[in-house]
């Protein structure tokens, strides 16, 4: 594949994908779901940029993402061969989390040689279940009380919440749209059944509208 072959291929793209100079570090072809992580209007806005300009203001989000897709690229001029990273996982400007595969490869010039890096992603929060997702968020954030607002967020749920669900809670409620049975849950958490019923209580007590909430996490 050449340059000309990305201007076509990347924009059609529904997970996040881009080209970038490995001269200069610049993208130069991206799409609009890229541009939607860093909160950009237009994929246009990005052209241009470096990973190091989007650091500036994503650092808080993705971490040490930096090195780590330098790392990564400087390995794949110097071997000219594609690397695939699975499950990666780190939050948008908005702090929701963005769990994806990601295949950087080398693209060549007319003479041969590297004169681009095409990245494609593909997007994993629909795939995993409920709970690792979670899970990740828990990892994210040092405080769970934030990690559980943004998960009901992404989940667009959190409106059906009077009170906050803690994480006791939500693990029961995410568990139990998993296996159903109270009794399964309570063994599959190596807890008491009456445990598990308090906690629902609590959730219906919380919750605006549960039923609702767990058809939307189902």
């Amino acid at each position: 594949m050449y340059v000309a072959d990305m201007e076509e291929l990347i924009p059609q793209l529904d997970s996040p994908a881009h080209l970038k100079d490995v001269k200069t570090g610049k993208y130069i072809i991206t799409n609009q779901s890229h541009a939607k992580i860093y909160g950009l209007s237009s994929s246009s806005e990005l052209l241009g940029m470096t990973i190091h300009d989007l650091d500036c203001f994503m650092h808080k989000y993705w971490g040490n993402n930096v090195d780590e897709m330098n790392k990564i690229e400087s390995s794949i001029i110097n071997s000219g061969s594609s690397v695939r990273k699975n499950a990666s996982s780190w939050l948008n400007i908005d702090g929701h989390l963005w769990v994806h595969n990601v295949i950087k490869t080398p693209i060549r010039n007319n003479l041969g040689k590297i004169s681009a890096i095409l990245t494609i992603t593909d997007t994993l929060n629909t795939q995993l279940p409920r709970h690792e997702i979670f899970n990740i968020y828990l990892s994210h954030y040092k405080s769970s009380q934030i990690a559980i607002i943004k998960f009901l967020e992404q989940h667009n749920i959190l409106r059906y919440f009077v009170q906050l669900p803690t994480k006791a809670e939500l693990n029961i409620l995410l568990t139990k749209i998993k296996l159903t049975h109270n009794k399964l849950v309570a063994q599959n958490l190596y807890i008491s059944l009456k445990t598990v019923e308090t906690h629902m209580t609590h959730l219906y007590q919380k919750s605006s509208d549960l039923k609702t909430v767990i058809e939307l996490l189902s």
